[in-house]
């Protein structure tokens, strides 16, 4: 995971996130991301109700749905073809997590992929190349 100590790492890994989320296809009629807190399901977030801002120094995913909000201090992160994974810290950082944002449509691709046998896997790498 790319840690983030500064304004300048906040900043940048910002940009890096709101980039790999928005080059990840969505479902069409479905732009969602699913949440996750180790293998348990938090939410599905539609990608209009969350957001990444830099506020002193200090990288803040928040996410809301019709019946919550959370707000979390990301400190570390890691940009993966299907997940975001995010090291988060809340209250006053006592709560340490990591939170996974899985882009449905890729990790769906990803495990069909993976269950493929080798010869046909190695017909399909041509295509991940271009």
């Amino acid at each position: 995971m790319t840690p983030i100590t500064t304004n300048e790492d906040a900043t940048t890994a910002r940009y890096a996130l709101e980039r790999a989320m928005l080059a990840m296809p969505t479902m069409q009629n479905c732009p969602e991301w699913q949440l996750f807190a180790g293998e348990s399901l938090l939410a599905t977030i539609p990608s209009a109700n969350y957001e990444l801002n830099v506020e002193w120094g200090k990288l803040i995913f928040a996410w809301w749905d019709d019946q919550r909000s959370q707000s979390w201090r990301v400190i570390a992160y890691q940009i993966d073809d299907a997940e975001l994974l995010l090291q988060v810290t809340r209250g006053l950082g006592r709560e340490l997590a990591t939170i996974t944002l899985r882009n449905e449509v890729k990790w769906r691709e990803r495990l069909l992929i993976e269950d493929l046998e080798l010869p046909e896997r190695r017909r399909l790498y041509p295509q991940t190349l271009a």
